[in-house]
């Protein structure tokens, strides 16, 4: 491998991982936390945790599996697929069902003189009815770093054989992968900065926008997640 084929190698690492991190799950999951993001640098802040997170496995499994003489066996890659499934399915869920708590509320009353009870209300809030946001686990950036580890962890097989086929010694190979790493951060990144902040700036700007688009980021990551999970055990 030539100096010139040698740097086109690298260049090429850096460009696919910036394109293998919007790929459809990895940017549902992400839409699905920024979607509940409030500015561009926190929505760029989650995306960035997510894309290191994502870039650290498969960095430090990529760089074991090129050094050692060792292979994961088949069925390791279908239980991280579905182990991934499941998360974004938990995810989808857990934002539809605090979507639908913001409008079922239990509130104490008192009426006619009887004694204080609790019922249930479904409503939307209005300007004089107005409840604390509930704190998301979803905006924190060691949640989006955690999620974007589990992608890795399903996600390095095709980079590090790649790398493996291609690269013209052990040392070439490590280093595609840490700029592999280095693309998806900043691939992330910059979708992050040009397709979901304008998203969720926009939606913050009209009524009951934000919610749809909550929705959608909710619906979105539990569909994905459900096909991840029956192609999973289809294959199996």
């Amino acid at each position: 491998m030539t100096e010139a084929e040698l740097l086109l190698f690298l260049i090429y690492g850096v460009i696919l991982g910036a394109r293998h991190a919007v790929e459809p799950d990895h940017l549902a999951a992400v839409s699905t936390m920024a979607a509940h993001g409030r500015s561009r640098r926190e929505i760029i802040r989650l995306a960035g945790a997510w894309g290191a997170g994502h870039a650290t496995l498969i960095a430090i499994v990529g760089t074991l599996l090129i050094l050692l003489p060792w292979q994961p066996p088949e069925w390791f890659e279908h239980r991280a697929e579905a182990l991934v499934g499941l998360l974004m399915v938990a995810m989808g869920c857990y934002v539809l069902w605090n979507i639908r708590r913001s409008t079922l509320h239990l509130h104490s009353h008192r009426h006619d003189g009887r004694p204080e009870h609790a019922h249930f209300h479904l409503h939307q809030h209005g300007a004089d009815h107005r409840h604390p946001p509930a704190p998301s686990w979803l905006r924190r950036p060691l949640a989006a770093y955690l999620v974007g580890t589990v992608h890795g962890l399903a996600g390095s097989g095709a980079a590090i054989a790649l790398a493996v086929a291609a690269a013209s010694s052990r040392e070439v190979a490590v280093l595609y992968l840490v700029l592999f790493a280095l693309g998806s951060i900043a691939g992330m990144a910059a979708t992050a900065a040009l397709a979901l902040w304008p998203i969720v700036f926009l939606s913050a700007r009209f009524s009951g926008a934000r919610q749809l688009v909550q929705k959608i980021a909710g619906g979105t990551s539990l569909a994905i997640g459900l096909l991840l999970i029956y192609g999973t055990f289809s294959r199996i």
